[in-house]
C-alpha cells in the first residue's frame, strides 16, 4: 500500500493527496514533520515533505510523486492525453508554484495569525467545491494547532 509523509498545513502534501483522492488510489496518511535525522533523510534526503512509501521505496518531490501517481492509476487521468495539453497543464501548475504559492510564503506570519492577504477568490471558490478538497482544507485546519506547535517548539530548542 501506497503512504503518503506529510503533514496538512503542507500544500506540496496537500497536492498529493488530491492527486490519491482523485484517482482513487488506496494510501495510508503518516503524519510527518520535516526532519533532519539520519533516519528521516535515508527516506526523504532533503529531510523535506511529502515523500511517498510504495512497494519498491520512497519518491521524493511533488512533481516526481505526482508523475508516478499518473502513471499508476491510470483509471482517472488528471492530465490531458495529448502532449501538448498536457504540457500546457504542466507549465501552468510550475507557474502557479513558482509565481504565486512561494511568493505567498513570504505572507505565512501575518496570514496565520491574524492578518489579512488578498487571494484569487475564484479559483479558491471553485476548489472549495470540490468534496476531496474539502476534506483535505478540513484536516488542514485541525492540523494546524500542531503545526504552530511544532514550529514554535523547534525554534525555542525543545525538540
Amino acid at each position: 500500500m501506497l503512504k503518503l509523509y506529510g503533514f496538512p498545513v503542507s500544500n506540496y502534501t496537500n497536492m498529493v493527496e488530491l492527486a490519491l483522492l482523485e484517482k482513487g488510489l488506496p494510501f495510508e496518511y503518516v503524519l510527518t514533520f520535516p526532519e533532519q535525522t539520519p533516519e528521516f533523510l535515508a527516506r526523504s534526503p532533503r529531510g523535506k515533505v511529502p515523500f511517498l512509501g510504495t512497494p519498491q521505496g520512497f519518491i521524493n518531490e511533488t512533481d516526481a510523486i505526482l508523475d508516478y501517481l499518473e502513471d499508476i492509476g491510470p483509471s482517472r487521468r488528471l492530465l490531458p492525453e495529448d502532449p501538448q495539453a498536457r504540457a500546457t497543464v504542466r507549465g501552468l501548475m510550475k507557474e502557479i508554484e513558482l509565481y504565486i504559492d512561494l511568493p505567498a510564503r513570504s505572507c505565512f506570519a501575518e496570514a496565520f495569525f491574524g492578518g489579512s492577504v488578498p487571494a484569487a477568490r475564484t479559483l479558491l471558490q471553485r476548489l472549495g467545491e470540490n468534496p476531496h478538497v474539502k476534506v483535505i482544507a478540513a484536516k488542514r485546519d485541525a492540523g494546524m494547532p500542531a503545526f504552530v506547535a511544532a514550529v514554535r517548539a523547534r525554534s525555542q530548542g525543545t525538540t
